[in-house]
């Protein structure tokens, strides 16, 4: 796909088993915090929602165990091999009030989901991020949600991360490094870093009244063996895009990568931060 400005805007990480098997760990350590959001914003039993780039599915699950059988789940993406993961897992966990429809939102004018009745809510989690006008889709999306319909999103956001990342990189010499690299490998693809402090200019362009936005952000020191993990596993499944763009494998050096973070993370007594996550919510207005 490609933005407004003409710039190649891909999802550098794929859909492959690695970066799906990386998702899942990623939605279990997000489970809680997006469990409480999405209750905080409103949504309950009964309610019929949207809900916006599902990947893997572990979202899709949540918010039909939050609307239960009464209710009603549409969950759109874009990627045929997610798609299929999620329909298994719905199936596996007998959601029959899931329904999945395959749909690119960056290039696709017309939803593929009946507007009659009007839908309930409107979700999405590190969705946002990835399309190249996030307010225009999400307006398009809009349309099949009733006056006072919940529209509830997560995004994250590197601002304080790249912070602390950037303060200590003399310390952390391999830490930075790692980084850089995941930075370069996402130049020109379809990441917005800062989607989470953009999301209350998002809701506003949408025609959204300004919405509730909060900023979760864990913050450890030491070593974070789970952290560490998570890095090397998106470092792997980026690999390939640092190889066309230059960067050698010896100096990457995945099979000794992981020791030598863990080596770095425990022998310093810094504090490090994850990517904040943003939420924000809004009930969407009169027409």
């Amino acid at each position: 796909m490609s933005d407004p400005a003409g710039r190649s805007r891909v999802y550098a990480l794929g859909d492959s088993l690695p970066e799906r098997e990386r998702l899942l760990k990623q939605a279990e350590r997000l489970r809680l915090h997006t469990r409480r959001f999405l209750q905080d914003a409103g949504l309950t039993i009964g309610m019929r929602v949207l809900e916006l780039g599902c990947g893997p599915g572990e979202v899709t699950a949540l918010l039909a165990e939050l609307v239960g059988p009464e209710g009603g789940v549409v969950a759109l993406e874009r990627s045929p091999v997610m798609l299929a993961q999620a329909r298994d897992r719905a199936n596996a966990l007998g959601l029959n009030q899931v329904s999945f429809r395959e749909c690119a939102l960056d290039t696709t004018m017309a939803l593929p989901i009946p507007r009659d009745p009007p839908l309930d809510a409107l979700v999405g989690r590190l969705i946002l991020t990835h399309l190249p006008d996030p307010a225009t889709i999400l307006r398009r999306a809009l349309a099949h949600v009733r006056p006072g319909g919940v529209v509830a999103f997560q995004e994250a956001d590197f601002t304080l991360s790249d912070h602390f990342r950037d303060l200590q990189h003399d310390r952390l010499p391999l830490v930075h490094q790692v980084c850089q690299w995941i930075d370069l490998a996402g130049r020109d693809t379809s990441m917005n870093r800062h989607m989470g402090r953009d999301l209350h200019g998002v809701f506003l362009r949408a025609g959204l009244p300004a919405p509730v936005v909060t900023f979760h952000t864990e913050v450890y020191g030491g070593l974070s063996e789970n952290r560490v993990k998570n890095t090397v596993m998106i470092l792997r499944n980026l690999l390939p895009r640092l190889l066309e763009l230059g960067v050698r494998a010896e100096q990457i050096d995945l099979d000794t990568l992981e020791e030598r973070l863990f080596a770095e993370t425990t022998a310093s007594d810094l504090v490090q931060a994850r990517a904040s996550i943003a939420s924000a919510w809004a009930l969407k207005g009169d027409e």
